[in-house]
This record gives C-alpha cells, sequence and structure tokens, in this order.
C-alpha cells in the first residue's frame, strides 16, 4: 500500500481465473502474485471472508449481456446459496455464465439475461460462487 491511509481504506482481493477439468467441470484458480485494490466501503454491505473472494476479469470468460466484457467482478467463492434477484456465476453446459436467480414456485431457475422471459430460463446449471460486486476496470 503506498500510505497509511490507502491501507485504512482499500484491501487486496487475489484474482482468479476459470479453469476447466478433464471433465469439463469449470472451477476457479488463484493467479499467482495477481491483486486487486478494492475500497473497503464497498464490501461493508455483505458479510464474507477476504480470503474467500476473488476477482475476475470480464475478458476472462464469456459472461453474458448482464456483465461486460470490461468489467471486474468480485466473487464469493464459497455463496452458493440462491437469493431471489441475486446474481451468480454459473456453469451452464461447457459455459460460464453471469446468472439472475429467480424463485418460481419453490424451484430456482436462472437467466442470462436481465429480461426474465421463458426462453431465457436455465434449468441445468452448477452455482460457482455469488457475484457481490461489478465495476468497470480503468
Amino acid at each position: 500500500m503506498p500510505n497509511d491511509q490507502w491501507q485504512e481504506r482499500t484491501t487486496l482481493v487475489g484474482r482468479i481465473a476459470p479453469q476447466s477439468d478433464a471433465e469439463g467441470k469449470i472451477s476457479f484458480a488463484r493467479i499467482e502474485g495477481e491483486l486487486a485494490l478494492v475500497p473497503v466501503y464497498l464490501l461493508s454491505g455483505f458479510k464474507a471472508d477476504i480470503a474467500q473472494l476473488g476477482v475476475l476479469a470480464g475478458d476472462r470468460v464469456d459472461l453474458g449481456p448482464i456483465i461486460g466484457r470490461s468489467d471486474e467482478i468480485l466473487v464469493d467463492l464459497k455463496d452458493h446459496k440462491l437469493v431471489d434477484k441475486g446474481l451468480f456465476l454459473a456453469q451452464v453446459g461447457d459455459r460460464l455464465l453471469a446468472c439472475r436467480a429467480i424463485e418460481a414456485r419453490s424451484v430456482w431457475l436462472l437467466s442470462p439475461t436481465e429480461q426474465i422471459s421463458s426462453e431465457t430460463l436455465i434449468e441445468d446449471h452448477r452455482v460457482l460462487g455469488r457475484i457481490r460486486l461489478v465495476w468497470k476496470r480503468v
């Protein structure tokens, strides 16, 4: 950190990148030595251990229309509990998508768009983490 004032107002979060295993399961790997500077006040709205957070660059993966390629995404890697209208990263087939969760009569569905319609709903998915924050890369 450049000085004490920065240290009080910011924290460093490790960068992550998606990787696939031999069976096609997507997971996240920490990128050694790469950190993102995140203002502490942005983290005050939720409880998470900094070690369980990761910053994903939008240009490293197809995130669909919800999040742009020039965005940075703060992901809680341990939070997989679906919350109505919450944003999540999910594996759909061989793709990693940013999806909004929708509760429909005790069944959870995901939509990769802001507009929820029957043709955008995804029933077969694997949630990899909850998106906590999205910002434009500078």
